[in-house]
C-alpha cells in the first residue's frame, strides 16, 4: 500500500496540511472563514495527525464551505515510470461552525442528503491523479511548456537538464481538463502544492512486446469540465462555445531502448536506497540516466456533442424527441465560432466527422451541423482554416451486420491521418527534442457521443498505431502489429474498456456495440447486452441522472444556493408510491391499446421524473426557452386559431340560414 505523502492535523481554529518531505511550511485552513495561508512549520500543535493522501478543494453547499481531501487511493498504472493513482475515498469536513450556524431542520436534512450524493461521485473511482506527472496535458502541450521553460533557464543559468516527464508545475496545467479547478482555484496561487492535480475519463497502461522489443502502450482520456453534464439533461453547445461531453483522448506508445519500461508491479516494489551507501547512489544515478533516453509517440483525438444549441428533455419516451433552441442567429453562430477557433488554436487542422441519422429524429440536428459548418467556412480566407466536414450514416451503412461498411469511411480519412501525424519526441540525460508534430486533429460526433464514436476512434487510433510502432523501431515497415495475436487482444479490449468508462460517466451504462471493438466483429450475444444496457440507460436516464447531474454541479462548485428555491425532498416512501403509480399508468398505456389519451397518461407518470435542481441557466433547459415548450405554445396558438375560424364558419353559417 502507498503511504501517504501528507498529514492533516486538526486544530480548534483550523486545519493544518503538513507535507511530509517539506519540514518548512505548512497549509493552515481556517475552519470559520476558509481562508487559505501557509505558515512556519511547527510541532507545537499538539493534535494527533491523519494521513491523507492530498487535498481536492474546497465546495460550497447549503450550510457553507467543505474541505474535501483524499483518504483512499489505488494504483492505476505507470507513465513514463510516474505513478498513476485513482481515488477511492474522500472525507468532508465543514469550514464553518455547526454551534454558531443558524439553520433549520429542513436545510441540515437537505445538507445531510447533498453529502452523501457528493461522496457518492467523489468515491466512484472516476478522479485520476499523479503525484508526478501532469494528465491535464498532452505530450505535446508538455513539450511546448518544456520548450518555454528551457528558454527561460539557459536566459537566466546558462543551462537545464530537466526532461519533459518532470512535473511541469501547478501554473501550467491545462485547466480545461482539471476537474476539480473551480474548487481548488484558491490553493493555486500557493507556493507549494498542496492540491492534487485531478482529471475524470480514463486511464490504462501495459509493458507489451512486439519483435523482442518492450514498450509502453497507454490510452488515457481527460473530460472537459466547462459544460458538465449527463445524458437528456445537457446537450450541444453554450454562448462560450463549450461543448457537452467534450473529451481528449490520447494514444501513448513509450519506448526505452536501453531498458525495458518498467511495470507498475517493479514501481510499488522499489525499496528506498540508502542515502550514506555511494556505490548504491552512483547506481542510482546510471539507471536514472537510462531511465531518461527514451523515445514516445502520441496521438491525440477529441469527441463532443453537435455544436449547436438543441435539447432533448427526458419525457418518459424511450428516445425523447430532439429539438433546436429558439436563439438569435448571431448568438447561435458566434458560440460555434468560438468553439472552432479554440479547436484550432489547440489542435490545428479539423476534421469534423458527423455519424449521426440522415433521416428521422436525427436529421433536424445534422442539418443545423452541416449549415453551421458552411457559414463558419464561407468566412474563412484560408483553406487551411475550413473545416473538413464528412457526413456517415452509421446505422444506414452499418445496419443488418454489414460493419465491413466503415471502410467507406477510412477511405475518405486516411489521406487525412497521414497528413496530421502524430506527436514524436525522444529525450535524455541532456535534452528533449521533438521530432514530429501532430498538425490536426478528427472531432468525431454521434448523438451522445459514446458508441457510434468510439468505435470509429478505435479503428482511426488503429491506423495510426502501427505508423507510431514503426516510427520507433518496434515494427519493421512492412510489419503490421495485427499480427502478434496477443497485442492486438489487448488493444480490442483496451479501446471497449476506454468506451465502457466514457460511457458510463455519461450514460450510467457501459457503452453499446462494444463487441465489434473486442472481437473486430458483430455478434449476437452483443446485440443482446445491447438490449439490457438500453433499458437501464432508460431507467437511469428518466428517474436518477437529475440527482447525478446535481452531484457534478456540487463538486465543480456550480450551484448557487442562495439563488435556488429548495423544496423539501421526498422520502423512499413518497419515491415508492410514485414509482408504484408510474409504472401503474404505464401498464394502463400498454394494455389500453391506444384506447386512453397519451398525454393524459404521461401526465401523470412523469411526476416521478428525475429532475435536477440546479441546471438553471442553461439554453435550452427551462420552460421559457425549451424549444419543446415553445412547440406547445405554437399548437396550442394554432387550436385557437382554427377554433376562431371555425366559430366565423359557423356564424356565417347562421347569416345564411336567417
Amino acid at each position: 500500500m502507498t503511504t501517504a505523502p501528507l498529514v492533516l492535523i486538526t486544530d480548534t481554529e483550523a486545519y493544518y496540511v503538513q507535507d511530509l518531505n517539506n519540514k518548512e511550511t505548512m497549509l493552515r485552513i481556517d475552519r470559520t472563514n476558509s481562508g487559505l495561508e501557509e505558515v512556519e512549520f511547527t510541532n507545537e500543535i499538539t493534535s494527533k495527525p491523519a494521513p491523507i493522501y492530498g487535498v481536492l478543494g474546497i465546495t460550497k453547499l447549503v450550510l457553507g464551505d467543505y474541505l474535501i481531501f483524499v483518504t483512499q487511493i489505488k494504483p492505476a498504472g505507470v507513465l513514463f515510470n510516474k505513478l498513476v493513482y485513482t481515488i477511492t475515498k474522500t472525507q468532508i469536513v465543514p469550514l464553518f461552525s455547526k454551534t454558531e450556524n443558524k439553520s433549520t431542520p429542513f436545510q441540515e436534512k437537505e445538507e445531510k442528503y447533498n453529502l452523501e450524493q457528493l461522496s457518492q461521485f467523489l468515491n466512484s473511482g472516476n478522479l485520476i491523479f499523479s503525484y508526478e506527472y501532469d494528465l491535464t496535458n498532452s505530450r505535446a502541450r508538455l513539450a511546448s511548456i518544456h520548450k518555454k521553460e528551457v528558454g527561460k533557464n539557459n536566459n537566466e543559468n546558462g543551462n537545464d537538464s530537466k526532461c519533459v516527464n518532470d512535473f511541469p508545475g501547478l501554473s501550467n496545467c491545462f485547466t480545461q481538463y482539471l476537474y476539480n479547478h473551480s474548487i481548488a482555484e484558491g490553493f493555486l496561487n500557493l507556493q507549494h502544492c498542496w492540491v492534487l492535480i485531478a482529471i475524470v475519463g480514463f486511464f490504462k497502461s501495459k509493458v507489451c512486446e512486439l519483435n523482442s522489443k518492450k514498450f509502453r502502450f497507454t490510452l488515457v482520456s481527460r473530460r472537459f469540465n466547462k459544460r458538465p453534464g449527463r445524458r437528456y439533461i445537457r446537450r450541444g453547445i453554450d454562448v462560450e462555445g463549450n461543448c457537452v461531453n467534450f473529451v481528449e483522448t490520447e494514444q501513448i506508445v513509450e519506448y526505452y531502448p536501453d531498458q525495458s519500461p518498467k511495470t507498475l508491479r517493479q514501481i510499488l516494489g522499489q525499496k528506498k536506497q540508502s542515502e550514506n551507501d555511494e556505490q548504491e547512489e552512483k547506481e542510482k544515478e546510471k539507471e536514472k540516466d537510462k531511465a531518461k533516453a527514451m523515445s514516445c509517440t502520441s496521438c491525440v483525438q477529441t469527441r463532443g456533442s453537435i455544436p449547436a444549441f438543441w435539447s432533448q428533455f427526458i419525457n418518459l419516451k424511450y428516445k425523447p424527441k430532439m429539438v433546436l433552441t429558439d436563439v438569435e442567429d448571431e448568438v447561435r453562430e458566434t458560440a460555434f465560432e468560438r468553439h472552432f477557433e479554440t479547436q484550432y488554436a489547440q489542435y490545428g487542422n479539423q476534421v469534423a466527422i458527423s455519424l449521426i441519422d440522415t433521416k428521422g429524429g436525427e436529421k433536424v440536428i445534422g442539418d443545423e451541423f452541416g449549415r453551421l459548418v458552411d457559414e463558419y467556412n464561407n468566412k474563412q480566407k484560408e483553406e487551411k482554416q475550413k473545416i473538413r466536414y464528412i457526413v456517415f450514416d452509421f446505422h444506414k451503412e452499418c445496419s443488418k451486420m454489414r460493419w465491413y461498411n466503415l471502410k467507406k469511411l477510412m477511405d475518405q480519412i486516411n489521406e487525412d491521418i497521414d497528413n496530421y501525424s502524430y506527436h514524436a519526441e525522444s529525450c535524455n540525460s541532456v535534452e528533449s527534442k521533438v521530432n514530429k508534430q501532430q498538425t490536426g486533429t478528427f472531432r468525431t460526433n454521434c448523438i451522445d457521443c459514446l458508441d457510434r464514436t468510439n468505435v470509429v476512434q478505435s479503428l482511426i487510433e488503429r491506423r495510426t498505431l502501427n505508423d507510431q510502432l514503426i516510427f520507433l523501431n518496434i515494427l519493421e515497415s512492412e510489419d503490421q502489429f495485427e499480427a502478434n495475436k496477443n497485442f492486438e487482444f489487448y488493444f480490442k479490449n483496451l479501446w471497449a474498456d476506454h468506451a465502457d468508462a466514457i460511457s458510463k460517466s455519461y450514460s450510467g451504462t457501459p457503452a453499446l456495440k462494444t463487441d465489434f471493438t473486442r472481437t473486430g466483429k458483430r455478434t449476437f450475444k452483443g446485440v443482446l447486452n445491447d438490449g439490457k444496457n438500453s433499458v437501464k440507460r432508460y431507467w437511469i436516464n428518466n428517474f436518477k441522472d437529475g440527482q447525478n447531474q446535481d452531484n457534478l454541479d456540487m463538486f465543480l462548485g456550480n450551484c448557487d444556493f442562495e439563488q435556488i428555491d429548495l423544496k423539501p425532498r421526498w422520502d423512499w416512501k413518497q419515491k415508492t408510491v410514485w414509482s408504484l403509480l408510474m409504472i401503474f399508468w404505464l401498464l394502463v398505456l400498454l394494455l389500453s391499446f391506444g384506447k386512453i389519451n397519451k398525454d393524459v397518461v404521461y401526465q401523470h407518470a412523469k411526476k416521478s421524473l428525475n429532475i435536477p435542481r440546479f441546471v438553471k441557466n442553461d439554453i435550452g433547459y427551462t420552460k421559457k426557452e425549451n424549444g419543446e415548450e415553445k412547440e406547445k405554445e405554437k399548437e396550442k396558438e394554432k387550436e385557437k386559431e382554427n377554433k376562431e375560424k371555425e366559430e366565423e364558419e359557423e356564424e356565417i353559417v347562421v347569416k345564411n340560414q336567417n
